[in-house]
């Protein structure tokens, strides 16, 4: 898998995925807005080329290259906070791949790796986060004791539609993202079955109570899973049905046509290799 790295996503046109090294930058960008929208390009690249693409986000405890270059900046770590934020403007950008941008970069400033000044304090932050964006088991991690914000750098949520949704009888999710991934079952572990535009309105079909951040829908002839910060939901939700994910994952893969009553498998970490070619992504956050 060859993933491309710039802001050129021109490349697309022949690489697998695409992300950014940096997104700390003099000036400072927009986080969310920025995650937001290089994940667009690379939807757009893919429905142009017609092959999926890999948006691989990006992020860095802080910056700091001020001894080592002229024209240097520096871009505080805020105690961690920063690198929350960075952390959830990258989950709420639907990335295939979040990767650290360093373990050791000490010229740059952003290291991850133990240190005198910050101990371990930024493994634990990437164990945390990086526990919420593959869904911990259903369990949502959240740094402690970090303070408070920057209400001015704050992220943002993805793209929402307007409060005033159309009225539906039956519970509904409306998909407020440029492009939401359908897939087989409540987590990122899970194939992608099918991507939804932003505005469709889907059925609800049910819910698992062990997997709350998670609804299930139907996008035509598929049933999947979607992530529910990405939808906005309408109709009688008190009337969604409760939903064993477990169960419905044996039920898919009995169903006529397939060959196995085995579980599905996660999602392949490297879903344009066949399994016989995969290497281990160490440097990779995959889902």
């Amino acid at each position: 898998v060859w993933i491309s790295e710039g802001s050129d996503t021109g490349l697309l046109a022949v690489f697998d995925g695409h992300h950014l090294y940096s997104n700390t930058w003099n000036p400072p960008a927009d986080l969310a807005a920025l995650n937001q929208k290089f994940a667009a390009r690379v939807a757009i690249a893919a429905a142009d080329v017609g092959a999926p693409k890999l948006w691989v986000a990006t992020v860095m405890p802080g910056y700091n290259d001020a001894k080592i270059r002229a024209s240097g900046f520096a871009r505080d770590r805020e105690n961690g906070a920063y690198f929350a934020q960075s952390w959830q403007a990258a989950i709420a950008a639907a990335p295939s791949w979040i990767v650290i941008n360093s373990f050791n970069e000490w010229p740059e400033g952003s290291y991850i790796e133990p240190s005198a000044a910050f101990g371990d304090q930024y493994l634990a932050l990437a164990a945390q986060w990086s526990g919420t964006f593959k869904g911990g088991a259903g369990q949502t991690a959240r740094p402690a004791a970090l303070p408070p914000p920057n209400p001015a750098a704050a992220p943002v949520a993805p793209a929402a539609l307007p409060l005033n949704l159309p009225e539906v009888t039956e519970p509904t999710a409306f998909v407020t993202v440029d492009l939401l991934n359908l897939r087989a079952g409540p987590g990122t572990d899970y194939a992608i079955v099918a991507q939804v535009a932003q505005g469709e309105a889907l059925p609800i079909t049910g819910q698992d109570p062990t997997q709350p951040d998670w609804v299930q829908v139907q996008s035509q002839s598929e049933i999947g899973w979607v992530y529910a910060p990405l939808i906005q939901t309408g109709g009688p939700l008190d009337q969604v049905a409760a939903v064993s994910a477990a169960a419905a994952a044996v039920q898919d893969a009995t169903a006529p046509g397939n060959a196995s009553a085995a579980l599905p498998a996660p999602a392949n970490p490297s879903p344009l290799l066949p399994d016989s070619q995969q290497r281990p992504l160490t440097p990779y956050l995959s889902p």
